[in-house]
């Protein structure tokens, strides 16, 4: 044990400062941190405000839990504002000791100061903790930090300095075991997709397995914590009568819970992971919890549009299921609701999906500038890629058409779903503009080819895997790049046929013919074509030597899935 360790376990010594130099003797001594050496013996002090950088010495720190008498663990966000770790959760409060201050008479005064809390006995659990990290801006973390607990009544509420603390929650201890798991697993997911392999081996499957398996255990967590914050009322205690008259014990949280969780691609918290890998994630010091949020927030973004686009092109089922709204006026005509049942499923949806958004925009709220910036401007396209849909649906057609639908592809599938949680990923990994370009190239050709292909799946594709029916996209009249090439092959009787789903005036017997039209013209062999030509174009991209190779062999078989997927 280290002279300074032993002295915060009897917290009877106190940390002299000796040494200070000409520069660092002007800021006043509650603005200083105590300097070590690797004995853990001071050695002089440095303005705190100055000691945090990309070669932070070592120094004197300390961290707290604070944990209820229920066993609920008390952890904080910090402050957006921070210089290092930025919107990042962590314990329940940390700081530094000031030259010729008691360890835990520091714990104290910086607990009221943060928390507006005022804490007892204090038991130092890890007296010799020492750590180095690096966070997302390069800020380096270089301290020995005795680890104290402090124990507090439950309902005791703290009272945080905004400027410190953006948010707090208090969890179970098995909620924060499992997320550290979580973490982990993504960790050890980044740690396998660098080891040395051919570029198709099975390692990049199986770091890609882990790396979902991750999002997958942070997207229950979120949800459970949603579930149980939708049960609170304004006050401490839960609401009454809490169970939903319609929708039952599962309430919207519960509905949300099965879209989200349900059996999805997860193609988007995919890209995100290889996009954050072919930047040199593993390697920049980047933290590698932050792909695994980001692929949590995309999957909840992705449901909040399934709830409302299914509303919106009147798609009755998903995944093989009934749709959130068709599921929503099933409760309701179950519950002999005396209102319209339709109206009152469409209004669920749209709240299961704006419940989806905000939760998403909960979790990247707590990432850095960049990363905030970017997933705005995908939210953006999304959007805009859907009223663009429902326009091109009411006025679709003409000259035109071929540019607009695509135009409606690039937003609202293959931008969201493929280049932008690739550039996600990335910009997390502090990506520069070489692996940018080359991964935005990448992500635009693979995202016109996801786009075609469920063009595609949505006129020929099989209902047992697609879990929608045949056809299901002309019986529609999506306004989609296939039946605008459709539009301009189509002669004759064929033409008018086209013309009629188009303007939704067709009958059922019209769409298989129409499907058997877009054949005859080479519609869906050109739309194959096509497809092949953006995977070759795609995969070129991937020759930049700035890509790092674990990342290259992950997205060589991301391309590959996207474009000959069955579903």
């Amino acid at each position: 044990m280290s002279p300074l360790a032993h002295g915060a376990a009897a917290s009877t010594d106190v940390v002299g400062a000796q040494g200070d130099t000409p520069q660092d003797a002007a800021p006043h001594p509650s603005d200083l941190v105590v300097l070590l050496d690797e004995e853990g013996r001071p050695t002089g002090t440095a303005p705190r405000t100055r000691v945090h950088t990309r070669e932070t010495p070592l120094h004197l720190a300390f961290s707290l839990y604070v944990v209820d008498t229920d066993g609920r663990l008390l952890l904080t966000r910090r402050a957006t504002g921070k210089t290092a770790w930025p919107g990042v959760w962590t314990n329940s409060c940390c700081g530094h000791p000031r030259p010729g201050e008691p360890v835990q008479a520091a714990v104290r005064r910086r607990t009221a100061e943060e928390l507006g809390l005022e804490v007892g006995g204090l038991d130092v659990v890890l007296p010799d903790f020492r750590y180095r990290a690096v966070d997302a801006s390069g800020v380096v973390e270089n301290e020995i930090c005795p680890v104290h607990l402090t124990v507090v009544p439950v309902g005791t509420e703290p009272r945080p300095d905004p400027a410190e603390v953006a948010e707090h929650a208090w969890l179970d201890w098995s909620d924060v075991r499992r997320t550290a798991e979580a973490c982990a697993r993504a960790a050890r997911a980044g740690a396998r997709a660098e080891e040395p392999t051919a570029p198709t081996t099975p390692h990049a499957a199986q770091a890609g397995a882990e790396a979902l398996a991750a999002v997958e255990e942070l997207l229950r967590l979120r949800l459970d914590r949603l579930a149980g914050e939708w049960r609170r009322g304004p006050g401490p205690e839960p609401l009454v009568g809490d169970a939903d008259p319609v929708l039952g014990e599962q309430g919207l949280p519960g509905i949300l819970a099965e879209l989200v969780l349900g059996a999805g691609k997860r193609f988007r918290p995919l890209m995100c992971h290889w996009g954050w890998l072919a930047a040199g994630g593993t390697e920049s010091g980047a933290d590698p919890t932050v792909p695994v949020r980001i692929g949590a927030a995309l999957e909840l973004l992705h449901a909040f549009g399934l709830a409302q686009d299914d509303v919106m092109d009147g798609s009755t089922t998903r995944r093989g299921r009934p749709a959130t709204h068709v599921s929503a006026s099933d409760c309701h005509r179950a519950a002999g609701g005396r209102d319209d049942a339709l109206r009152y499923g469409a209004s669920v949806a749209v709240l299961v999906g704006d419940l989806a958004h905000m939760e998403a925009d909960a979790i990247v709220a707590e990432l850095a500038q960049p990363v905030r910036h970017l997933w705005w401007r995908t939210s953006v396209e999304l959007v805009r890629g859907q009223v663009l849909d429902l326009s091109e649906a009411a006025a679709g057609g003409g000259a035109n058409a071929e540019a607009r639908a695509w135009a409606v592809a690039r937003a609202k599938s293959g931008g969201y779903t493929i280049q932008r949680p690739l550039e996600l990923g990335a910009v997390a990994a502090g990506a520069g503009s070489e692996v940018l370009d080359a991964l935005g190239e990448y992500g635009a050709h693979l995202g016109e080819a996801f786009a075609l292909r469920d063009d595609l799946l949505g006129v020929w594709g099989d209902p047992e895997l697609t879990g929608k029916p045949a056809h299901d996209d002309l019986r529609a009249g999506k306004a989609t790049v296939l039946l605008a090439w459709a539009e301009q092959e189509a002669t004759g009787r064929a033409a008018d046929l086209v013309a009629r789903i188009r303007n939704q005036q067709h009958e059922d017997g019209d769409v298989e013919e129409a499907a058997q039209i877009m054949e005859s013209t080479g519609v869906r062999e050109r739309a194959e074509e096509q497809v092949r030509r953006s995977h070759a174009s795609a995969l070129a991209a991937l020759e930049e030597p700035a890509l790092h190779p674990a990342g290259v062999a992950g997205l060589r078989q991301v391309a590959d899935s996207v474009c000959w997927r069955t579903r």
